[in-house]
């Protein structure tokens, strides 16, 4: 009788529910790098532009989902169709994103914050250049490969700034221009890659 309950006993305990690890939750860098594109109004004119971004964060581990709140530095240019000019946007934003646990991970992402527009090139044979503060928030998804504390995928994101007055700069003089209503929105995608420590 002693042998089948010890082995009765052995399988009781591996049939017994292990214990779930703990969450992790850390720290996490991540960049990303994509094509973007200007939609709606101010859109004529203007190429596909390079988008890069950067973030760092506070990773928190739930089940079956990850958390992260983060601060997001971001940076897009376009040039412009058949002119020597440029369009840049620089943004600081804060927020979140959130992506389900496994190996395929999906994901979405939010964030909100300021925003600074200019533009430069030649008009004219002078100089001109153009400048405009406002509040950005871009929303978004991604796909990505989860591996261990590294994540890579792609993403597509879709952006928008309301703008205030313009300072405009032609011939060493500067003017401001009221920006009542102006706005710029496009649309992004890319890689994205995220480090979780």
């Amino acid at each position: 009788m002693r042998q089948p309950l010890s082995k009765l006993l052995v399988l009781l305990s591996l049939a017994a529910p292990v214990p779930a690890a703990r969450a992790h939750a850390g720290l996490a860098i991540g960049a990303a790098v994509g094509t973007a594109k200007v939609v709606g109004t101010g859109s004529d004119g203007l190429a596909l532009g390079v988008s890069t971004q950067a973030r760092v964060g506070y990773s928190i581990g739930l089940p079956l989902l990850t958390v992260t709140p983060e601060a997001v530095f971001g940076w897009t240019r376009w040039g412009v169709d058949d002119a020597d000019a440029s369009a840049k946007s620089l943004r600081l934003m804060a927020g979140g994103r959130a992506s389900l646990g496994g190996v395929v991970s999906p994901g979405a992402f939010v964030h909100v914050g300021y925003m600074r527009n200019a533009s430069d090139g030649i008009l004219r044979g002078q100089a001109l250049s153009t400048s405009q503060n406002g509040v950005s928030f871009e929303v978004g998804g991604d796909l990505a490969i989860e591996l261990s504390l590294v994540r890579l995928g792609v993403y597509l994101a879709y952006n928008r700034g309301s703008l205030g007055d313009a300072e405009i700069t032609a011939g060493g003089r500067t003017t401001t221009a009221p920006g009542k209503d102006d706005a710029a929105s496009w649309v992004d995608a890319g890689v994205t890659a995220s480090l979780s420590f």
